[in-house]
């Protein structure tokens, strides 16, 4: 009997450890083995209710046991009803885990006054055999007609109960001696009885040394007067405050060091002497899970209330406020006293309180789970300011609502900030648009007065060219020279406004992009300025050039500019080495023309695009100045960019990119 009751005190041990980790992993398979478990411990308590049906103490204290049980595990079936596991420590988790060790304890405590009870019967029924025996030899004295009979019965009764009180015996001490916990016997006076192997190992004393010692050589010096009243108390009133329940208390090993104990602790009575039992558990590192789980809820706290940017503050199921962080109070001026217990509807405007938003807010968390909001929201001394804010559901194990957290963040700042920039941004479309409406003003009118200056400049050209056909035997030298300036001069401005009128138009023309071979388009301007190039020694290098989406006729004339300025600023080299090649830069084609002419200083780069700006004398290179302005109007038109690296006398490099994407076949 004693066997099978301390089997049921390792099971329920056992039990509470898989309700532990059923807690923390969320493991279906976790719980499962705690089911297990609690369905053994109930069948455990039916076959020891079945040993002792003739006794009714038994029988009672057994149906405690039964009522514990089935708390406990509705309390572990409530903790474990979530199967997620744990990774963050949430208050309402720790108080249910903490309510749930409470009833391991009061199921602890029933069993111990189940095992008190066999004990109290392992000692007085030998008594009892004994008490038959002295009644039997009595009986022979007064009468020996029945002693044969009498002593017969009686022997066999003594030799039975004599041996069963062995064995009884015999099961009680291996328990003892093979259990983990310690358990300690000791008299009314407070002297150890019995010291197991499981004290041993918790307290560093041996039984020899132990025996007939006080017990409060196992409790620190602070509780020996505590102790001692208790058992003064118990001995004369009967007044159990420990007796029958299972305690947190500090214990003292042999070295000195002080650790958390948990005591189930019952008393017993034999031929009107009481004893004392204690099954101790060392219960230290459970004491430093908890520690660390408090520590942890504590960090957890100190975190929130030192965070002073956001607002962080929890709101009960009704929506008034039940903590406060400084954060809080810093962005929107209430003290923690000021507004705990208050509604949350105080920080919202005048007009969101009208039409409802605080309560329809919290109806929408309740069945969304979140939400977040942006808009205005009021500080204590009524002013506004742009709020962030985030609302969240909190569920208990059951998925019933217990409050909200809600974090709000100033974002006034950034609000401003977002409407200067838009307001940037539209002042920049309005100039944008101004620049575009006046470019095409520019475009429009150099067009008009270059197209309108073409006939008079044909009207110079032609009567200086008559007149120097007719009165060239009559005109003197420097006659001649003058009217070959004049007519010099106008094929020159003839020229300009060409250029002119063909920068217009580019500005006018829709792009029409085609996939176009750029080695194709290479090969064909090669030979449209091979007239240029005849009486050259010019070394053209030719990379590996791709297919490209662009408007080729436009960038055919982007090449031929290109080209022309390669073959003419290369004049002073033989030979004169001209590449086109292609490289591919953050996914964009990027095509260059490098030479190795006479260059240019790059402090004057930027006047490079500029239409009539000249980096070189027109009587050492001739040209108007609009070709490069030509080349990048095409390019912006095609979405890219145009710039040049060069050096003096040392060449240059002109690179250009196109917005479109490159294509890697042929169509």
């Amino acid at each position: 009997m004693i066997a099978n009751i301390k089997t049921l005190q390792f099971s329920v041990q056992e039990a509470g450890a898989s309700i532990v980790l059923a807690d923390l992993t969320g493991n279906e398979k976790d719980r499962s083995v705690y089911r297990t478990q609690i369905d053994q411990i109930f069948k455990q308590v039916k076959e020891l209710k079945s040993q002792t049906s003739d006794n009714p103490k038994q029988q009672s204290y057994l149906g405690n046991v039964e009522l514990a049980l089935t708390k406990w595990d509705d309390r572990a079936k409530e903790l474990l009803s979530s199967n997620q596991p744990k990774r963050a420590i949430e208050t309402a988790d720790l108080d249910l885990l903490r309510k749930t060790r409470d009833q391991q304890n009061d199921v602890n405590a029933a069993i111990a006054k189940v095992s008190v009870e066999e004990q109290q019967q392992l000692f007085v029924g030998p008594l009892a055999i004994l008490n038959t025996f002295f009644w039997v030899n009595y009986a022979f004295w007064g009468g020996i007609a029945l002693f044969s009979i009498f002593v017969g019965v009686s022997t066999i009764r003594l030799v039975r109960g004599i041996k069963i009180g062995q064995q009884a015996e015999e099961k009680f001490r291996s328990v003892v001696e093979t259990a983990s916990e310690a358990i300690i016997t000791a008299n009314a006076k407070g002297n150890i009885e019995s010291f197991n192997a499981g004290a041993e190992r918790i307290f560093g004393y041996t039984q020899s040394e132990m025996a007939g010692k006080p017990l409060t050589l196992l409790m620190p010096e602070r509780f020996h007067e505590a102790h001692k009243q208790g058992m003064r108390r118990y001995l004369t009133t009967r007044e159990a405050r420990v007796i029958g329940k299972t305690v947190e208390l500090s214990g003292l090993r042999k070295d000195g060091t002080e650790f958390p104990v948990e005591l189930s602790l019952s008393s017993w009575t034999v031929s009107g002497e009481t004893f004392f039992t204690g099954i101790l558990n060392d219960v230290t590192e459970r004491r430093q899970v908890e520690e660390q789980l408090q520590r942890s809820e504590e960090h957890l706290r100190l975190m929130i209330e030192s965070i002073v940017d956001y607002a962080i503050f929890m709101l009960d199921p009704q929506g008034k406020v039940v903590s406060w962080n400084a954060g809080a109070q810093r962005l929107k001026g209430y003290t923690e006293q000021e507004v705990l217990g208050q509604y949350f509807s105080l920080f919202y405007t005048q007009e969101d309180m009208q039409n409802g938003k605080p309560q329809t807010v919290l109806e929408i968390v309740a069945a969304q789970g979140r939400v977040e909001d942006e808009g205005w929201r009021v500080r204590k001394d009524g002013s506004r300011f742009w709020a962030n804010v985030i609302i969240t559901a909190l569920h208990d194990k059951q998925g019933k609502i217990f409050g909200f957290s809600k974090i709000t963040r100033d974002l006034t700042e950034q609000k401003q900030a977002e409407a200067e920039v838009q307001l940037l941004n539209s002042s920049l479309e309005q100039r944008a648009a101004q620049l575009s409406a006046a470019n095409k003003e520019l475009e429009a009118f150099t067009y008009s007065i270059a197209h309108d200056l073409r006939a008079p400049l044909r009207h110079i050209q032609a009567f200086s060219s008559m007149l120097e056909q007719e009165l060239a035997p009559q005109l003197t030298p420097s006659a001649k020279e003058n009217l070959q300036d004049i007519i010099h001069s106008a094929q020159e401005m003839g020229v300009m406004i060409d250029d002119l009128l063909g920068l217009a138009g580019i500005g006018r023309q829709e792009l029409n992009l085609e996939v176009t071979s750029l080695s194709s388009l290479v090969q064909e301007v090669l030979k449209d300025i091979r007239s240029t190039t005849e009486d050259r020694n010019i070394l053209w290098q030719i990379g590996e050039l791709s297919y490209i989406d662009c408007d080729p006729g436009l960038m055919k004339h982007v090449l031929i500019n290109l080209f022309s300025n390669a073959v003419k600023y290369t004049r002073p080299r033989n030979p004169a080495i001209i590449e086109v090649v292609q490289m591919t830069e953050q996914g964009q084609p990027v095509v260059f023309i490098r030479d190795n002419g006479v260059g240019f200083s790059m402090k004057y780069a930027d006047k490079l695009f500029g239409v009539f700006q000249r980096l070189h004398r027109r009587e050492d290179f001739e040209g108007t100045g609009v070709g490069l302005a030509t080349v990048q109007r095409i390019i912006h038109k095609h979405g890219g960019r145009v710039w040049a690296e060069a050096e003096l006398d040392k060449g240059a490099t002109f690179f250009f990119t196109l917005a479109v994407p490159e294509k890697t076949g042929h169509e």
